[in-house]
């Protein structure tokens, strides 16, 4: 059988990566001696290419001339490096925001690595300044590769319009509108039975990768849709796009409304007893049509007492509650609404995180523009530095080394199959 197109990666175009990599650490390796000769003979043909000898430079002109030269040194060889980095993710069939992010990204350990190795060389020094310099090379390269960019990648077959669900990354996703996406919601509310609905990001995707248990999850869930902005990025740079981003905080007031043209009743699960009350006090003021809004605040190991586990069911029964929100933590609420599910008395689970803290009040959403742009997360970062500083900057960043893994998986999720493979 001929092997599928999707399957292939072209590491040749990886070749004049390394290549470049070899060159810095090659430069990196000289003395301080041979360094400024070098530079300064470099400056000099510059120099003298430009104005062809009519106006010689003195000594405060030339050692500025050769401190630009320097500077433009630095930033040209991570451009390059940038450049080629893009160029390779190209070949492999990455585009958009996944491709700058690898330009950019790929290039800070080399060179944060070169600096460390000046450390260590005769004459040099390891200079924040000239680190600096580096990445903003990089870092122009990629931006402009992002503007300007093509973001097509394959040429491909659509899978039929009717099914929705499809692989993306390690996990299943819904690919649903926003509007779809509630219209479904309501529909769970008036059937027997729970139905569980998941809203994937980034952070859900890397824990998933750990946890088999989780990453089962969402192919049993009745709806999935993407939270993450990562995840659209992914799915758009890999030439298969997801409609549009549907997060739980923009779901749970969409939620609420319905609730109230229904008369469902709701029932929130959340971290402490503060917010609990908040969040029912905000929904009865701005809903007031909700027949019942009530909630409960569990202890923290909740889902592994039993005792609280029980508590909890029997006042989401007592209650008579339709719908179940419950803000308790990824995987947590999501593999206890699982275990429970047989037990559980409601029409429809929402595991909806942070959401019922920014209906309470308790935390600020960030502005539209910064969610448009994908810059939620750092929104909430600042107002929760501590907390979320290893998530964000060390955990969740390897969600783009599993964009990489699963890139096959996600392209072939999208398209069935490949016009290549014909």
């Amino acid at each position: 059988m001929k092997k599928s197109f999707l399957k292939r990666w072209n590491l040749w175009a990886c070749i004049p990566v390394v290549v470049m990599i070899v060159l810095i650490y090659r430069f990196s390796l000289q003395p301080g001696e041979v360094t400024t000769v070098t530079s300064g003979t470099v400056a000099e043909k510059i120099y003298q290419a430009l104005d062809h000898g009519k106006n010689p430079l003195d000594y405060h002109q030339k050692s500025l001339f050769n401190g630009a030269v320097r500077v433009m040194a630095h930033m040209t060889e991570f451009a390059v490096l940038s450049v080629l980095i893009g160029l390779a993710a190209t070949a492999n069939g990455i585009r958009g925001h996944l491709r700058s992010l690898y330009m950019f990204g790929c290039s800070v350990p080399v060179a944060i690595s070169d600096e460390i190795l000046q450390y260590f060389i005769p004459g040099r020094e390891c200079d924040l300044v000239d680190l600096g310099k580096d990445l903003f090379g990089a870092g122009l390269m990629a931006v402009l590769f992002l503007v300007f960019g093509a973001t097509k990648t394959w040429k491909v077959k659509k899978i039929d319009a009717e099914q929705r669900r499809r692989k993306f990354m390690n996990i299943c996703i819904d690919d649903v509108a926003f509007t779809e996406a509630v219209e479904q919601i309501r529909g769970f509310a008036g059937t027997e039975g729970v139905n569980l609905v998941i809203t994937p990001n980034a952070d859900h995707i890397i824990k998933a990768e750990k946890d088999p248990e989780f990453r089962k999850l969402y192919d049993t869930a009745d709806l999935v849709v993407a939270d993450g902005m990562p995840l659209l990025w992914i799915a758009d740079s890999l030439g298969c796009p997801l409609l549009e981003r549907i997060t739980g905080a923009d779901l749970l007031p969409e939620v609420c409304d319905l609730a109230q043209k229904d008369s469902r009743r709701i029932f929130l699960l959340a971290t402490d007893e503060k917010t609990v009350r908040s969040a029912v006090e905000q929904i009865r003021k701005n809903y007031p049509g909700i027949p019942a809004v009530d909630g409960y605040a569990p202890s923290m190991n909740f889902s592994e007492d039993a005792e609280e586990s029980g508590r909890i069911l029997e006042k989401v029964k007592a209650f008579e509650t339709d719908i179940l929100v419950v803000g308790l933590g990824a995987p947590k609420s999501e593999k206890w609404i699982a275990a429970h599910k047989e037990q559980l008395a409601c029409k429809v689970a929402l595991p909806f995180g942070a959401a019922v803290s920014f209906i309470a009040k308790e935390r600020r959403r960030a502005p539209k523009w910064m969610r448009k742009h994908g810059l939620e997360w750092l929104s909430r970062f600042l107002q929760e530095p501590v907390r979320l500083f290893r998530r964000y900057f060390i955990d969740d960043s390897r969600i783009f080394l599993l964009a990489l893994k699963y890139r096959d998986r996600t392209i072939s999720g999208y398209t069935g199959e490949s016009e290549a493979e014909k």
